[in-house]
């Protein structure tokens, strides 16, 4: 009896020599340094960690002007107040007189408005106090009692200002020595408000600053900025900084 025929198809007893060889070495990993999603997670994770660094870095309130210098003027109350008063505080500052019929009343009411936007910074120890001082350019009739009626107007209650707000006062020629010569601001003499108010006396304009002006924990001006809500912000801005980081931060 003859054998079956050989077959034409691959045996079934042995692997082909056509397909892949299952004893190949796999594949070799890619390290993780040249997997682009780690690199990106990581560079991402670096910049988040150092970006409010950087921002504070950046962060800076404006060099120093010069220094205000030593006075002592009287506050509302009469009491003797001054740059000792001051020593160590951040304070804010503006020029004005009680009967001002422009500007003044609008600015003075900002600056009070200033004390809720630091009020998270009162009592703590880590940072400096800030305050508000505002300077007469009429000290002829702005004595201390007409400061003290103008504040309580501003604040009818002082739970605002008390403490916190001081209105200054002193002689003609104090205030001038002090806002012309250090504060580098002008105050002018008593003029007409208007030629229907040159017969009445009490009815008079000064040229002075309508700024808000810095001044650090050292007595240093730091700058001026317009008395209007944009200009009240960045001064509030700055304060903070000072306030924080010192005035050599």
């Amino acid at each position: 009896m003859s054998g079956a025929p050989p077959s034409d198809g691959p045996s079934s007893d042995g692997p082909s020599s056509d397909g892949p060889s299952s004893d190949a070495p796999p594949e070799a990993a890619k390290p993780l340094w040249k997997n682009p999603f780690l690199i990106a997670f990581i560079g991402g994770a670096i910049f988040l960690t150092v970006l409010p660094f950087l921002q504070r870095a950046q962060m800076r309130a404006p060099e120093p002007l010069g220094p205000i210098g030593e006075f002592s003027l009287l506050d509302e109350h009469g009491k003797a107040f001054g740059s000792a008063d001051l020593k160590g505080k951040v304070w804010i500052a503006t020029f004005f007189f009680t009967r001002c019929p422009s500007v003044c009343p609008a600015q003075q009411k900002l600056l009070v408005g200033a004390l809720p936007h630091v009020e998270d910074l009162a009592g703590r120890s880590d940072v400096a106090p800030i305050e508000l001082v505002s300077f007469t350019v009429d000290p002829e009739n702005d004595v201390s009692a007409v400061l003290n009626d103008y504040e309580k107007k501003l604040d009818p209650l002082q739970e605002a200002t008390r403490n916190r707000v001081h209105l200054l006062t002193g002689t003609k020629h104090d205030m001038r020595e002090l806002l012309v010569k250090h504060f580098l601001v002008v105050m002018g003499d008593r003029t007409p408000a208007s030629a229907e108010a040159a017969a009445n006396a009490d009815l008079y304009d000064i040229a002075h600053a309508a700024k808000f002006a810095l001044v650090d924990q050292e007595g240093m001006l730091r700058g001026f900025w317009s008395t209007d809500e944009q200009g009240r912000g960045n001064v509030i801005n700055a304060a903070r900084l000072l306030a924080k980081q010192g005035p050599t931060p």
